[in-house]
């Protein structure tokens, strides 16, 4: 076999330097840990990041705050609670979170260097960077989204607990 194709290792699995086996596999137990945790956190994190998300969009442009019931295909959507609150902001964050974590998997998996990837990325050079480059201009975008949602959500509950006080200013100003 080219040593130089796997530096250390040999096929078989073991460095040669060592001749340890190498651990390629995670034990059931790790595993399972892995998914319950998946499981448990990740839709808390994806609603979170979702609805900040869907309010950045609408700062930038309002048409995302448009109800889904409101589109003519999906008007039975209203008829249902909760959904009826969703709007095509929450349907394009969710659609960009998709094509993030889609886009940014692939460039990973090329990166590791592992086997056909590796050959791949050494053989498509230009198209490798150039969809790195497009991975980081989606996640950079998607930050400046993120952060004008979390902005207007700060904006938007800071106004809510203002409001909740009325006449809080004079009391405050009033000299007595």
């Amino acid at each position: 076999m080219d040593a130089k194709r796997f530096g250390n290792f040999s096929p078989s699995g073991t460095c040669s330097s060592t001749q340890h086996p190498v651990r390629s596999a995670r034990t059931l137990a790790e595993k399972a840990q892995f998914i319950g945790l998946n499981l448990l956190l990740l839709p808390l994190v994806l609603m979170i990041y979702a609805t900040v998300n869907a309010e950045g969009l609408i700062v930038f442009q309002p048409v995302f705050g448009t109800p889904l019931y409101r589109i003519p295909s999906l008007h039975w959507v209203q008829d249902f609670a909760g959904w009826n609150r969703l709007n095509l902001g929450h349907v394009t964050a969710a659609g960009l979170l998709i094509l993030l974590l889609a886009v940014w998997g692939w460039v990973i998996k090329h990166v590791r260097g592992v086997g056909g990837a590796e050959m791949q990325r050494t053989f498509e050079t230009n198209f490798f960077w150039f969809t790195a480059a497009t991975a980081a201009a989606l996640i950079g975008i998607e930050a400046v989204i993120f952060f004008a949602g979390l902005v207007a959500v700060g904006a938007a509950s800071g106004a809510a607990a203002r409001g909740s006080q009325p006449g809080c200013s004079q009391c405050c100003t009033s000299e007595e």
